[in-house]
């Protein structure tokens, strides 16, 4: 029995021994442990089993970086988090291999102010004080590490333990970190060489940014502004090393100042750089901001040219096509007299200290030129109707050009022709050109004459005659016209020597009988009078029909009305024997506006006796009318008497009176006033002026522009007119001038 107790008591003794060494253990643990990192060790297997993937652990660095300097120090954090469980211990260690366990230790570990963290065991590693709580699913551990001084590639190693804290081991879980790789890099530098401050540089210039360096494949190279408080632009990046300088075109849209530097940087860490030691200054490249401007001035007027520029110690020289101006060497450059032969294109080259010589824009100098007479008109001398054409040549800037005649500007009449289609006479005048543009002075051409020559009108006719045989004979023949000559026919043949406007025959016999006529011409025209017969009497017996005037002339008369002309003693009988008219008739196309009032039927006259003859001109028609009187007889020779007369509309005399025609008398022109005020009217408007004895002398159509008209009336001779607008009829009397 005693020896059973005995037994009893060992066992007790034995359990209670061994309970006492696994809680001493696990307590033990509590304070880290070291030694585990390697995934070839044993990690916390020994007391909590498999490493689970429940616990999570990862690494970071304080620069972002696992690549290094040698000896530099660099703070490391190891995170560890899990679901479920509230504590956590670590392991941590820097080796030289990745597996080897221990491991030989790397550099120099320290724990982190109030990491939690403390150096332990052999090799010395990492491990927590006490267990540390995790704070939302995940706790953290920081430290330092100072590198070797020896390059290489060295291994983060860690294990963690995530634990519930009931101080045993069950229910606790732990895993390794995945081993993170930290590179010693050798000692890398680059140093920059040019600029490094005090430096003058050229806008748009190529320079060369050069750098010494050590242990740095690519460089990053930045300019800053504002003395390297900021580095905002890039220059380059990832710029090989090896080559020691980067050419740079400093660009021209970069601002000017002295307040620039450059930062070059390895590549790959920012850390390793280096800046200008001094600012350095941009300074602004040669441009132009404002180019010569196009000038357009009169001769004799200055014109500038200028030119606005940028740069450093500008100098100026300025061309004319392209040729060099002598001594214009500022930046505005005048022509203070230009003549039309300074025209041409101008420029100006710009020179400074930073960049290339720079030319201007080319400008234009145009200049205009003041109306010049190149050729003057002509003076012209033309037949009545015909067409004529004055011509002036001019140059001269914007000109225009404007014809007078008498020095009175002529409506509508410009360019450098002037051409009147059909010529009155009142045309007649002296012509010139104006020419005016936009430089003065302005110029007048010389005047020139017009002359409106007239052609023949015969106004005395070769009258019929019977004579005795051995009597002299004349025959009379006038004309008007513009130095008519005079050509006496017989039988349509020219007699010698018979060149005036009378033709007289001596002793006449019946050879010299025949049809008489006069032929009158000038340049204008050939106008033969009516034929006159020459009848000598030789001792025959037989009656001859003799009329003191072939030609009777009604004048004007108004449509509707009547006018009737006693003719006394126009039929003579100049034969030897009576007289014996049996008819007397009219012909013609207009014979019904006329009528034979006072001769009876049959007639006989005796020898030398004479008759009275009245006619009648009652026209129902306008315009001028003709017909002839016809007689039947026993004459040797029937003569007839040419009729006419001009119809035109009634008149009232009563308001002519509210014309004006002034001067009256006149001489070489009228003007007449209160055109427009009796008519209500302006436009187009026809003036009549008539002689005397109702022959038309004047007839004009004229643009009424304002209540007076001006009429050339120099061509008229002296005498009675009768001048018509519409139903209107003014008299004046035109005196000699």
């Amino acid at each position: 029995m005693k020896n059973r107790n005995i037994r009893y008591s060992l066992v007790f003794i034995l359990l209670s021994g061994l309970i006492i060494a696994f809680t001493l253990y696990l307590y033990a643990d509590a304070d880290g442990k070291t030694g585990r990192t390697s995934s070839t060790s044993e990690g916390c297997g020994n007391c909590h089993g498999g490493s689970s993937s429940n616990v999570n652990l990862s690494v970071s660095s304080q620069t972002g970086s696992f690549t290094v300097l040698p000896n530099s120090v660099t703070t490391f954090t190891v995170t560890l988090s899990h679901p479920s469980l509230t504590y956590a211990g670590i392991n941590i260690g820097v080796k030289t291999s990745p597996t080897q366990s221990p491991g030989v230790n790397a550099g120099t570990l320290s724990p982190g102010t109030g990491s939690g963290l403390k150096l332990a065991g052999n090799p010395a590693e990492l491990t927590q004080t006490v267990p540390k709580q995790l704070n939302g699913g995940s706790v953290s551990f920081s430290f330092n590490w100072t590198a070797p001084s020896e390059p290489g590639t060295y291994y983060l190693r860690a294990v963690g333990l995530a634990s519930n804290n009931n101080g045993q081991a069950s229910g606790d879980e732990w895993n390794w970190m995945q081993v993170k790789e930290i590179i010693v890099a050798p000692a890398q530098s680059v140093t920059l060489t040019y600029p490094n401050g005090g430096e003058s540089l050229c806008m748009g210039s190529k320079i060369d940014i050069t750098w010494n360096y050590s242990e740095v494949s690519f460089v990053k190279i930045e300019l800053s502004p504002d003395d390297g408080n900021f580095f905002p632009f890039e220059l380059v990046d990832n710029y090989p090393a090896l080559t020691k300088k980067f050419s740079w075109t400093i660009p021209t849209t970069i601002d000017p100042g002295s307040t620039y530097r450059i930062r070059i940087s390895d590549a790959s860490n920012p850390m390793i750089n280096d800046v200008s030691n001094a600012s350095f200054t941009i300074l602004p490249g040669t441009s132009i901001t404002k180019h010569p401007e196009k000038q357009s001035v009169c001769e004799g007027y200055t014109a500038n040219f200028s030119v606005s520029a940028e740069g450093v110690n500008l100098r100026y020289q300025w061309y004319k096509n392209n040729n060099i101006i002598p001594n214009a060497t500022l930046p505005i450059y005048s022509i203070s007299t230009p003549k039309y032969s300074d025209t041409g294109l101008y420029k100006v080259k710009v020179t400074g200290d930073c960049g290339e010589p720079i030319f201007s824009e080319a400008a234009k100098l145009e200049i205009k030129q003041a109306p010049k007479i190149l050729s003057q008109p002509e003076p012209v001398k033309v037949c009545l109707g015909e067409k004529v054409t004055f011509t002036v040549k001019a140059e001269g800037y914007n000109i225009f050009i404007r014809w007078n005649k008498n020095g009175v500007s002529i409506n509508n009449a410009t360019g450098e022709t002037f051409t009147i289609e059909n010529v009155k006479e009142s045309d007649a005048g002296l012509y010139s050109a104006h020419i005016s543009g936009a430089c003065p002075p302005s110029v007048t051409s010389n005047e020139v004459r017009l002359t409106v020559d007239l052609p023949p009108t015969i106004t005395t006719q070769p009258q019929d005659q019977f004579v005795e045989e051995g009597t002299d004979v004349t025959f009379n023949c006038d004309a008007t016209g513009t130095l008519p000559d005079f050509q006496w026919q017989k039988n349509g043949e020219d007699l010698p020597e018979a060149t005036g406007k009378t033709l007289t025959l001596k002793k006449v016999k019946p050879a010299d009988e025949g049809n008489y006529t006069c032929v009158v011409k000038n340049n204008c025209g050939t106008k033969t009078s009516r034929p006159a017969k020459l009848t000598v009497r030789s001792g025959e017996n037989y009656a001859v029909l003799t009329l003191l005037n072939s030609y009777l002339d009604f004048g004007s008369v108004n449509i509707g009305a009547s006018k009737d002309t006693l003719l006394k003693g126009i039929i003579k009988n100049t034969g030897n024997i009576d007289l014996e008219i049996t008819q007397a008739y009219i012909s013609g196309s207009d014979a019904s506006e006329f009528e034979l009032q006072s001769l009876t039927l049959p007639l006989t006259l005796k020898p030398d006796e004479s008759s009275d003859l009245m006619l009648r001109f009652q026209p129902t028609t306008i315009g001028t009318k003709t017909a002839k009187l016809n007689f039947v007889s026993n004459s040797k020779t029937n003569p007839s008497i040419s009729l006419v007369g001009n119809v035109i509309n009634s008149v009232n005399f009563d308001n002519a009176s509210k014309f004006i025609i002034k001067p009256n008398p006149p001489e070489n022109y009228i003007f007449i006033s209160n055109i427009e005020s009796e008519y209500n009217f302006s436009g187009n408007i026809e003036v009549i002026i008539y002689n005397s004895i109702g022959e038309k002398m004047f007839d004009n159509q004229f643009d009424l522009v304002s209540s007076d008209l001006r009429i050339d009336i120099s061509n008229l001779p002296e005498g009675l007119y009768f001048l018509r607008i519409r139903d209107r009829i003014m008299t004046f009397l035109k005196v000699k001038n």
